[in-house]
Parts: structure tokens; sequence; C-alpha cells
């Protein structure tokens, strides 16, 4: 069974870096990877840039701070491991192949239980 990562990227107003995290992320060797952005409010066309990228899943709207961002993106997920990437942060190429090794086997959960994260 391959796990499922989900990857919470919180956003504001950073474009161009939230660009190149998203791509650190769709750059790991790992098959299964949703990719989940939780937008505070960007006024620099950060919105319309992701429009076009079908592969993620878009949150917007207003926020009580990075904190509440990264919970209303991890109440989203559906992934067996969340991971929280900064926008203005980078994943290594081998980061998600990496990380099952250091879990404990992952077995059958109920849905109200929460994944774990890093």
């Amino acid at each position: 069974m391959v796990l499922r990562f989900s990857i919470v990227v919180p956003t504001l107003n950073r474009r161009d870096m939230l660009l190149r995290a998203l791509e650190s992320v769709r750059a790991q060797a790992w098959p299964d990877i949703e990719i989940i952005v939780v937008d505070g409010g960007s006024t620099d066309g950060t919105i319309e840039a992701l429009a076009t990228q079908s592969d993620l899943r878009l949150i917007k709207g207003p926020d009580r701070g990075v904190y509440d961002a990264f919970n209303k993106g991890i109440a989203q997920a559906s992934g067996d491991i969340v991971g929280i990437l900064n926008s203005d942060d980078l994943y290594e190429p081998s980061r998600l192949p990496w990380l099952p090794k250091h879990f404990p086997p992952v077995r059958k959960r109920r849905r109200s239980a929460d994944p774990p994260y890093w």
C-alpha cells in the first residue's frame, strides 16, 4: 500500500515563492500527493496563478494567521501523512520518499481519526 501525503501550504501575497514551493512538491518521487493551498486573501495575483493548476485544492478566505491556515488545511486533508510547507520554503527532491521509513506502519483508521503530520 502506498501512503498518501497531504501537503498543506499556507500563503498570503507570496505568489512567486509559492509557485516555487509547489514545484518542489510536484518534483517529489512519490505517486500520491494531495496539495492543499490555504490563501488568506492574497492581492498579488496568487489566486489567478493558481486558477490554472488542477492538481491542487485551494481554500480561500481570511484567516486569523498562519496557525489558523494550518488548521483549515489539515481539516481538509485526506492523506495518511500530513505535511506543512510554508510558501517560502522548498522540499528537497527526496523528502517525501524518505519519510515513511520513520513512521510506524499505517493501519486502517476511522474517518474521525487525525492523520499523523510532521
